[in-house]
């Protein structure tokens, strides 16, 4: 089939869902031509309409970003590219979930080579909600999106998006990788340290973390290092990770993470010294992982941590006194770190200049306040949302013919599998592999 009757069959079968799966496989048939006249096929584009025949133009626009990137990328093809994936119809582009999302990593990298990757965030987003199912999908774009948002330093623009709980993820019907999810919980926990949201950094992180898996990869080693520093720096101390971590990533990382290991020992000793010297010791294995900035801020974050613990233990107490219990080389010191944690809500306290004196406060929160009441209320609700979501996954699970083909097995004197998050699944149907889809 030649490019002119290809167009016309476009034409003539963009109407009907059984036209449409016909079209489908007429185009699958004629990509490899489609790359061999990429001008013509640009050419093509202004005689199909993107609204009402979004299948065939998407497969044409996707043929023309498959001949290469340039290295100062295509702001033409961006241009029509964006306008598409905001006109398209929903249900056509469903139809081929894996050209849609590559069609948007095109997207992504030529807005990244032409040096503005923020063109690509808003229609990404546009894209991953034409794609997602639902809201509680995931698609392969939520993870080019989010790496936009992050490239761009636009943190606040993936907000939204990571809000958002994520429940399923059906590879039939969006085309995701393994790597697509552990990339976007990777990126998103990045998005949520720029944005100082370190609780949601750690939970995104264990979302990768905890993802059934027999193979272990860069992404996974790579969250899990950013996971224990977030983790010393929001909680005090290296969180075990839970026992449905996969069995092949708990033994990785043993062996892969032994510098934040040794930091998490640094931070929790009772000498002063052993976490500067740790991080000393280590310093070339913390720049190497582009970590160094996180590292720093564990270091502040104990000084922090320390002065806390003071005022659970003193009602007034000097500069100099406060120096020297955390560490700290003089008293202006110590009252710098004083300010910003008052500043930042994080301590109670005024501070007497000319004495140099620091008096600890209770928190004067009474929680009595109707914003105080909303947050309590919204917290509730979204417990009970959270309840009942469980229930449905659990009568799902209870009713899914290879979990009661698996209880059969084990009554039958079967044993489970060592790793329980691989009990309903093929070992290749969760391989994860670190490379670009």
């Amino acid at each position: 089939m030649n490019l002119q009757q290809l167009i016309q069959a476009i034409k003539g079968n963009s109407h009907s869902l059984q036209d449409l799966a016909h079209l489908l496989q007429q185009l699958q048939v004629s990509e490899e031509s489609l790359r061999n006249q990429p001008q013509k096929v640009i050419d093509a584009l202004s005689v199909v309409d993107p609204s009402r025949e979004s299948l065939g133009y998407l497969f044409l626009l996707h043929s023309v970003g498959s001949q290469g990137l340039p290295d100062q990328g295509n702001a033409q093809f961006l241009a029509t590219a964006s306008a598409f994936v905001g006109n398209c119809e929903v249900d056509q582009i469903r139809l081929a979930p894996d050209r849609f999302s590559s069609l948007c990593r095109q997207m992504k990298d030529h807005a990244g080579a032409l040096g503005s990757p923020k063109l690509a965030i808003l229609p990404l987003k546009i894209g991953l909600q034409k794609l997602a199912p639902t809201p509680e999908h995931v698609t392969p774009i939520h993870a080019d999106f989010v790496f936009s948002c992050l490239q761009a330093k636009q943190y606040n623009a993936a907000a939204n998006t990571l809000q958002q709980t994520i429940y399923d993820v059906e590879p039939s019907k969006t085309n995701l990788k393994p790597t697509d999810l552990l990339l976007y919980c990777y990126y998103g926990g990045m998005i949520h340290i720029g944005r100082r949201r370190y609780s949601e950094a750690l939970q995104i992180f264990l979302q990768g973390l905890t993802a059934p898996t027999h193979v272990v990869n860069a992404i996974t080693v790579a969250t899990y290092k950013k996971y224990a520093l977030v983790s010393l720096i929001h909680n005090g101390s290296l969180t075990a990770l839970p026992k449905f971590t996969p069995a092949s990533v708990m033994r990785f990382i043993k062996a892969e993470a032994q510098a934040y290991t040794d930091l998490a020992t640094a931070y929790t000793s009772k000498t002063q010294q052993d976490l500067p010297n740790a991080i000393e010791k280590h310093q070339g294995q913390f720049a190497e992982d582009g970590n160094m900035g996180l590292v720093k801020l564990v270091l502040a974050g104990r000084t922090k941590r320390a002065i806390q613990k003071l005022t659970q233990t003193f009602l007034t107490l000097s500069l100099a006194d406060i120096a020297q219990q955390v560490g700290l080389q003089s008293a202006a010191e110590a009252e710098g770190h004083i300010l910003r944690m008052v500043d930042a809500g994080e301590i109670f306290a005024e501070i007497d200049a000319a004495a140099g004196m620091v008096r600890f406060l209770e928190d004067p929160e009474q929680y009595t306040s109707s914003g105080a009441l909303q947050r309590l209320n919204t917290t509730i609700q979204a417990s009970f949302s959270l309840a009942q979501r469980l229930q449905e996954v659990n009568t799902q699970v209870s009713l899914d013919p290879a979990y009661v083909s698996k209880l059969n097995a084990r009554d039958k004197g079967d044993r489970f599998p060592d790793d329980p998050s691989d009990l309903d699944a093929e070992p290749q149907s969760l391989a994860y592999s670190f490379q670009d889809e």
